[in-house]
């Protein structure tokens, strides 16, 4: 199989993709708190009728996961995330909660789904066979296990909802919602193929570099980049926080002091990169240990600064406060090619 060069949109790339690896997101759905008994039971202990908009963000990010309704939302500080499966019946409700999983592989079908749409050049009824799908993967048919955790990852992408609410600080009030939607939809599948089609909000500017003539000049404000396919099947035995971070250094256009002709330099703290990987470690060590151990498993960076051998000599401190200079390939043919060797 040919692994083409498509080209994704940056800002699903930044904003919706890393959203997919949630995990155990619905486990325990029956003790998840209710959004409004979390409230009401502040206004009991404070003593009030109504809470501010600050008090509600401090109760909700405190508990971290409840429900309303129709979402599960799950709270990270300053931006919430809501999974809804408001569209399914009271008795498929169970069943359905059991198959919703995404993780490391939500995340490649989707760039998968992403990359289909670009080769294809269309939205509806994009049609993806099941082996090419497993060849993306790094798989092959004799496999058989990966067919079912497939199928629950587009049953996932069909029935959730992601919407996100934005704040500038833990506790202050709402700044931003966005509702994304549902990442496909139409899903249908026979013993060879998924026939879908996907949610525009996802495609972003792809859209209009697809549908503009010519003459016309699409409005890329949202900015896209290169994505080499290849990456998903050299990169099947990776870690999640592994998947993360190569995502975000092939969206990520590098530091334009730092790069050069050749290379590409994203320079970021190391904290930023707690960020992107979403490693949530209470101990500086932890994440110290946690972030070395993703820098040697990703295959497209080519050296750091400092090295690793620095970073693992360096006093947690000053480790937590260090910009990590990250150096890989800036041609996307010559990454291309080096991933594919």
């Amino acid at each position: 199989m040919e692994y083409p060069i498509v080209k994704l949109d940056r800002t699903t790339g930044q904003e919706m993709l890393p959203l997919l690896v949630q995990r155990g997101l619905f486990s325990n759905f029956s003790n998840t708190p209710l959004k409004d008994d979390l409230l009401k039971a502040e206004c009991v202990r404070l003593g009030v009728d109504n809470l501010t908009p600050e008090q509600k963000r401090i109760v909700l990010s405190a508990a971290g996961k409840y429900r309303s309704t129709n979402y599960v939302i799950r709270d990270f500080g300053n931006y919430q995330v809501g999974f809804s499966i408001g569209n399914l019946a009271v008795s498929e409700l169970q069943s359905s909660l059991e198959r919703v999983t995404l993780s490391s592989l939500g995340f490649r079908i989707a760039q998968i789904i992403l990359a289909e749409v670009y080769t294809q050049r269309k939205l509806v009824d994009l049609i993806i066979p099941k082996e090419k799908i497993l060849a993306y993967l790094g798989y092959t048919t004799k496999e058989k296990q990966i067919y079912r955790q497939i199928d629950d990852v587009m049953f996932s992408l069909m029935h959730l909802n992601y919407f996100i609410h934005e704040y500038r600080t833990n506790v202050s009030g709402k700044i931003k919602s966005k509702e994304w939607g549902w990442f496909v939809y139409d899903v249908k599948s026979d013993s060879k193929a998924y026939t879908l089609s996907v949610n525009k909000n996802f495609v972003g500017c792809i859209e209009a570099v697809l549908n503009s003539s010519k003459n016309e000049k699409p409005d890329l404000s949202r900015g896209y980049y290169r994505f080499p396919t290849a990456i998903l099947p050299a990169s099947r035995s990776y870690s999640t926080p592994a998947l993360l971070l190569t995502n975000f250094l092939l969206l990520d256009s590098g530091n334009a002091k730092l790069n050069t002709e050749k290379i590409k330099v994203v320079a970021y703290n190391t904290e930023k990169f707690m960020d992107i990987l979403r490693i949530n470690y209470t101990r500086p060590r932890e994440f110290k240990t946690a972030l070395i151990k993703v820098l040697e498993e990703v295959k497209i960076i080519q050296k750091t600064k400092p090295s690793i051998s620095e970073l693992k000599n360096m006093k947690t401190a000053t480790f937590m406060s260090t910009v990590l200079h990250i150096h890989l390939t800036k041609d996307i043919e010559a990454l291309d090619a080096a991933i594919k060797k």
